[in-house]
């Protein structure tokens, strides 16, 4: 009966001893598994933290390059302006220059009053230019020039005009 029971006992212990260590190695489990979700956790939180960072540094970046840009794109403004003013300056001082140099061409109703079968055909290259015709009546004689001053644009209208006046004085003072 002793040894009966003692056998028993034993048995009874065994299982014990088996529950036991089922529930430690569960123990273990889930303190391996908490470790784990743990590490997993942190290092997700650093990965986060990081991304985070990036995200906020590229975020900067970009601020300080459209800082920049809009600085950029007010000087071009700015330039843009000056130059249209000083475009609009030029074209009309050679607008004005214009005017000047048609005002010394004799009008083409008066170049055929004195040359009857005659046409003035007058297409400056620019704006301006440093051909001219002339025309001048000198009692029974008209004088009629046609002339080419070198340069194009304002610099050969400037010649032109100084030739102009070289043959007005020559007929009118020198006659």
């Amino acid at each position: 009966l002793d040894t009966e029971k003692k056998e028993k006992e034993i048995v009874l212990l065994e299982k014990d001893q088996a529950l036991k260590e089922v529930e430690i190695g569960k123990a273990n489990e889930d303190a391996r598994r908490q470790s784990t979700q743990k590490w997993a956790f942190g290092i997700g939180l650093v990965l986060l933290l990081l991304l985070t960072g990036l995200i906020y540094r590229g975020m900067v970046v970009k601020k300080h390059a459209n800082k920049l840009l809009t600085q950029q794109q007010m000087e071009i403004s700015k330039k843009n302006e000056e130059l249209e003013e000083k475009n609009k300056e030029i074209t009309d001082s050679i607008n004005y220059a214009q005017r000047i140099q048609e005002s010394i061409l004799p009008p083409e109703g008066i170049v055929r009053l004195y040359l009857r079968q005659s046409f003035v055909y007058y297409q400056p290259k620019d704006v301006v230019a440093g051909d001219f015709y002339w025309l001048e009546n000198a009692g029974d004689c008209v004088l009629f020039a046609a002339a080419d001053c070198t340069g194009h644009g304002v610099p050969g209208a400037m010649v032109s005009m100084v030739c102009h006046n070289a043959l007005n004085s020559a007929v009118k003072e020198f006659k």
